[in-house]
């Protein structure tokens, strides 16, 4: 292997580490948002613990009791999921968008 490939291969490996998101551990809404940060997903795509946007994703406490993710679009809450702690919710709501965000740049 030559230098030139090595730098290469080095490279590749730095754009790999910079956009992997570690989606396991304990996470509450300030992780998430880091999480989310660090794999460049626009914050005008989702809201966390915001309600009254539309056409984003929402992740939010409802009652102290629940958690609940869905898309907001006109008022509706479409897909709309509920979780008992706050860790479960998190971890779907950034599967849910890093999925969608794969999913529009293949198209």
């Amino acid at each position: 292997m030559d230098f030139e490939e090595l730098k290469r291969k080095l490279e590749e490996k730095k754009r790999e580490d910079e956009y992997s998101i570690d989606i396991i551990g304990p996470m509450d809404f300030r992780e998430l948002k880091r999480k989310l940060e660090k794999a460049n997903i626009r914050e005008d795509t989702y809201s966390i613990d915001v309600i009254g946007y539309t056409e984003r994703y929402v992740i939010s406490k409802v009652n102290n009791k629940k958690w609940e993710i869905y898309y907001s679009e006109r008022g509706l809450k479409t897909g709309l999921k509920e979780y008992d702690n706050e860790d479960e919710a998190c971890q779907a709501f950034l599967k849910h968008i890093l999925k969608s965000q794969t999913e529009k740049k293949r198209k």
